[in-house]
């Protein structure tokens, strides 16, 4: 509780030395703290993450990694094999819910592999829940089937309050998405960013790395109608960079500088 206190007012003290430039860009937690961040604390993805990162204020919500097990239950995990943060050979896909839950993350503090169903709650009206549904290599032997994929996510947000938004690597689930929530598609080129648009135009936007789009290119895309967030910010000079864009919303991996920098 004292770190968390601690953390709250060196990010009052610190804003408010800041000039506001920034305050209309949502700052959205990349796995609840940060990928591949030191000073994360937690396991990305974990509920202690999450947990942590919407407490913060100034926080507009955060980005979660899900994939579905073969009863149909969504998890959390970037990894699409487990063996080096959780100690097993094999990924979500091959497992049944019951073997899942007995899983920890190989860290100091042991969190539990996380159910998406277990942080909904933690969401409030007001905060936005990016849900990055994980894609697999054909050489992986794992095939996902997108309808049910879509169900589970349905059963699990069902009565919850929170903007829910869907971000997608393979353009190919965009129907099955984009009639019941925002949906955003995840591309490293420029020229499959248009080909996409003009195929999907009820795509909301964007969520693509913050190098790919130069500001004037962001600010044509926004003003099509497309939201445009940006990620894989792992530094100060990173973040400075995404958000002299002018993106809609930048996903962090250093959620406490991000919000220094933006407030």
């Amino acid at each position: 509780m004292r770190f968390k206190v601690f953390l709250f007012a060196f990010l009052f003290i610190t804003s408010c030395k800041k000039k506001s430039d920034y305050q209309h860009i949502l700052v959205i937690g990349h796995g609840g703290m940060g990928l591949e961040q030191i000073m994360s604390i937690y396991h990305d993805n974990s509920y202690e993450a999450i947990d942590l990162a919407l407490q913060f204020p100034g926080v507009n919500g955060a980005e979660v990694d899900v994939q579905m097990d073969l009863d149909g239950e969504l998890w959390l995990c970037h990894d699409i094999n487990l063996s080096d943060a959780l100690g097993v050979d094999t990924s979500i896909p091959k497992c049944n819910t019951q073997f899942l839950e007995g899983l920890a993350y190989q860290t100091i503090y042991n969190e539990k592999l996380c159910k998406l169903r277990d942080v909904i709650h933690l969401f409030e009206n007001s905060m936005q829940l990016f849900v990055d549904i994980k894609s697999y290599d054909p050489s992986s032997g794992i095939i996902m089937d997108p309808s049910l994929f879509k169900e589970a996510l349905d059963a699990v947000l069902v009565g919850s309050n929170c903007q829910a938004n869907v971000i997608l690597l393979n353009n190919a689930w965009v129907p099955y998405f984009s009639s019941d929530y925002q949906t955003y598609l995840d591309t490293d080129s420029k020229s499959s960013i248009d080909t996409y648009l003009n195929s999907y135009p009820e795509l909301a936007g964007l969520v693509v790395r913050y190098e790919l789009l130069s500001k004037i290119e962001i600010q044509d895309y926004k003003a099509q109608g497309y939201n445009v967030f940006l990620y894989e910010m792992r530094s100060p000079k990173g973040i400075r960079m995404a958000l002299n864009k002018n993106p809609n919303g930048i996903i962090p991996d250093d959620i406490r500088r991000a919000l220094i920098e933006s407030r």
